[in-house]
């Protein structure tokens, strides 16, 4: 018979799955590979996403991890966006997530002059100016296309880059602050894994996600993961043995059989309270939000234009929005939760707000603000 779970343990065991509830030790590099990637569109806050799955570490070890030591990689993958990735598995996942993406992204390369020989003298170009010139900005590799009478204005440049980096060509290297990178040769960078069959590739994705998510349908795999829904089945399918059923309040549901006693003992946790950052991938893991976020309180983590603001979590609950600001020396952060907390999660905030500071190496005060509900 399927384990079945209401909404309060199907959030709890979700959130145990991300890594929420015991945050053991464990290096950035194990944090994106257990949580199939950590998304990545704002650096900042991809960073920032590591701190609550873990114990110990450190926005210096996140760095180290990407530039010196070089095992994690910032490129577009799932879904087309930006990820943070371990670099040995993109040799596998880049040729079952490129062609997709770059395919949906046609219409758009059309809009903005770029046909398909104008894409592959682009790709060409970017190559060619990397492998002369090393890591270049964007505004560099704009000004290589311009030289070659290609369309580099507006977002011609960012659609090429796109392309070059999913067909495995390209990806970010040395990030320069205020939000501007440089993009390397993905060879010069990194030392790939070696490629796999596709039906293998396709297995692997749906087991990595499935050990990341918790419980999920494979509805969920295809939108996290970007893959159209046949081909998520047959990912799905390749491991039916290694999935056990797990009964909802709307529908069925799976989870790894050799993770389900572990998610299990989190229904036993303390609360589990984290300050989740924007763009978290907890909020882009399945097809709805629906059952972790409230809709009266769906604005103020969807305000519009793609974003999603900075959270607070409580037993996989949405239940507030944070921002902070820092300069060199200090941090200051403002909590607004959506209704009132009791005094013990407050607390727990400010426990989280703590190691926040550990992770940054610099202080953080924390400043609550009256809940949202009230209006103000």
């Amino acid at each position: 018979m399927p384990l079945r779970l209401n909404p309060e343990e199907l959030l709890r065991l979700r959130a145990a799955a991300h890594g929420f509830a015991t945050a053991s030790p464990r290096s950035f590099l194990d944090v994106v590979r257990a949580s199939g990637g950590l998304q990545a569109q704002d650096a900042t806050a991809g960073t920032l996403s590591a701190r609550p799955r873990t114990r110990g570490l450190t926005e210096a070890d996140v760095r180290r991890a990407r530039f010196e030591e070089r095992s994690v990689v910032r490129t577009w993958a799932m879904r087309g966006t930006l990820h943070f990735l371990p670099a040995k598995d993109l040799g596998w996942l880049l040729p079952l997530l490129g062609p997709n993406a770059i395919a949906r992204d046609r219409t758009r390369l059309m809009q903005l002059g770029l046909d398909a020989d104008a894409v592959e003298r682009g790709v060409t170009v970017i190559r060619d100016a990397l492998a002369s010139h090393g890591p270049l900005t964007r505004d560099s590799v704009r000004e290589a296309l311009a030289a070659d009478g290609l369309p580099a204005a507006g977002q011609a440049t960012q659609h090429l880059l796109y392309v070059a980096a999913l067909r495995g060509f390209i990806c970010c290297s040395n990030d320069r602050g205020s939000g501007t990178h440089e993009f390397v040769l993905l060879s010069d960078w990194v030392e790939l894994g070696p490629p796999l069959p596709r039906a293998t590739a396709l297995a692997e994705l749906a087991r990595r996600y499935l050990h990341a998510a918790g419980v999920a349908t494979v509805e969920d795999f295809a939108a996290w993961s970007g893959l159209p829904l046949r081909d998520a089945r047959e990912g799905w399918d390749a491991i039916r043995e290694e999935r056990a059923e797990v009964e909802l309040a709307r529908e069925q549901a799976w989870a790894l059989s050799s993770r389900l006693p572990e998610l299990l003992a989190a229904r036993e946790y303390a609360p589990i309270v984290r300050l989740l950052p924007r763009f978290d991938s907890y909020l882009l893991s399945y097809r709805g939000r629906d059952t972790a976020l409230d809709e009266r309180h769906a604005r103020h983590v969807l305000p519009g234009g793609g974003i999603l603001n900075a959270t607070v979590l409580v037993d996989g609950r949405l239940v507030g929005v944070w921002q902070l600001h820092r300069d060199k020396k200090r941090a200051t952060m403002t909590v607004a939760p959506f209704e009132p907390l009791p005094p013990e999660i407050y607390a727990a905030i400010e426990v989280e707000t703590d190691d926040l500071g550990r992770f940054l190496d610099m202080p953080v005060a924390v400043t609550f603000g009256a809940p949202l509900s009230s209006g103000s």
